[in-house]
């Protein structure tokens, strides 16, 4: 059976490729300022969607206390944004003139530089209510009901939806809260992805995530050339949560093999996005292709060093298993 398939192989292989997949996608979608076409710059949603679907598939196995789990992921993630935060602003005379007359704007500063970071602090808190009970797939199933009720209340009647609203850049409180229902249906994945292999074939899993990324791309781009179907944003969604659902499925089923320099940059992703996040002003010191280079140089080499560094002093932590 296709479920004892994969629990013979090394099962981590895909969450390798697939965060490898999600690093490449946010790094690309930050050279909107940087490409000749602005266009070129996609997949930013795509990344997130990995990036948190996966974070809900492996932290499923909650043992511990809510403070000492918690406190486990802070230590996780702290050292290395505080550290990238304090560069920031150091780098960043816009965010500095903030202080002290407009505190607020500072603060907002903040969470934008690294949304990424804050939200899942605050996915942590509530994914930890819903999984740390015994019936985790009732509880689950619960709470994707309760994120989906949410989002439609919000999406209908508090969403300005005569505009682009439903994946601004920074801290954007819709964006922020539909990316816990990805988040949620990591969590399913993983307490329901046995049976789902042995009745979903490889192909139909393809033709899915193909669907979302179909989804996705029809409605952006007529929203992108024709400024109508504002209406109907909230496809883009629906897009991102049918791909990242099949595309996982897809990874499970074809068992390939995480080559070395995937497991490397899987270990390594958070340091990715702060670093680049951090130095995202020394690209455009230089002209297009050569600013393109800088900035995946940046992101990459920069973030995997950075990553050593911060394992090297900080508290040990093992491999993607140990996932923020």
């Amino acid at each position: 059976m296709a479920s004892e398939q994969i629990r013979e192989q090394d099962k981590t292989d895909w969450i390798y490729i697939l965060k490898f997949a999600a690093a490449l996608l946010i790094t690309n979608s930050h050279c909107r300022d940087i490409y000749p076409v602005s266009w070129l710059a996609i997949g930013g949603g795509f990344g997130n969607s990995l990036f948190f679907v996966i974070s809900g598939f492996l932290l499923v196995k909650i043992h511990l206390s809510f403070g000492k789990w918690y406190l486990r992921r802070l230590k996780r993630i702290l050292p290395a944004t505080v550290i990238c935060l304090v560069a920031r602003i150091l780098l960043n005379p816009d965010l500095r003139a903030y202080l002290p007359h407009d505190i607020i704007a500072f603060v907002k500063g903040v969470l934008d530089a690294c949304w990424f970071v804050f939200a899942i602090l605050i996915y942590y808190i509530f994914y930890y209510l819903v999984l740390v009970r015994n019936n985790k797939i009732r509880s689950v199933m619960t709470a994707i009901i309760i994120w989906l009720a949410g989002y439609i209340v919000l999406y209908c009647l508090v969403l300005d939806r005569s505009v682009f609203s439903v994946e601004l850049g920074g801290f954007a409180w819709f964006k922020v809260y539909f990316y816990f229902g990805i988040m949620l249906e990591g969590a399913l994945l993983r307490l329901i992805y046995s049976g789902l292999l042995d009745r979903i074939g490889l192909w139909q899993a393809v033709i899915a995530a193909l669907l979302g990324v179909i989804l996705w791309f029809g409605e952006y781009t007529v929203i992108t050339l024709t400024g109508r179907l504002l209406n109907m944003q909230f496809v883009i969604h629906l897009g991102l949560i049918i791909f990242a659902f099949f595309t996982v499925i897809v990874l499970m089923l074809t068992k390939m093999q995480a080559p070395r320099y995937c497991r490397i940059v899987a270990d390594s992703t958070l340091e990715i996005y702060l670093v680049q996040s951090t130095f995202a002003f020394i690209p455009h010191l230089f002209g297009f292709p050569v600013n393109w280079l800088v900035h995946f140089g940046i992101a990459f080499i920069g973030g995997i060093m950075y990553h050593y560094l911060i394992d090297k002093f900080s508290v040990p932590r093992k491999t993607v298993r140990d996932h923020i």
